[in-house]
């Protein structure tokens, strides 16, 4: 027989803490309008969620209209990009 322990508190780590925070700032900036390069985080609940709110998720920069509100993943992009 398995257990599973679930400790508390429990929740997301700070990145992705502050990443989910990034994305509802832009939301409520742009009034919905929001790209983001990849997903932010990798967590399928979260990324349903914020796509239901409005961002936009790409795998490339060129599919973003110029002037667009973008935001990267949290795990970062690299210097190229």
């Amino acid at each position: 027989m398995k257990r599973i322990l679930v400790v508390s508190p429990h929740g997301f780590c700070s990145g992705v803490a502050r990443a989910l925070l990034a994305a509802g700032a832009a939301l409520e900036q742009t009034g919905g309008h929001v790209y983001c390069l990849n997903e932010v985080v990798h967590n399928k609940q979260v990324v349903d969620d914020l796509a239901a709110r409005g961002v936009a998720f790409v795998k490339d920069l060129a599919m973003i209209p110029a002037g667009s509100t973008v935001l990267f993943s949290a795990h970062g992009v690299s210097p190229a990009v």
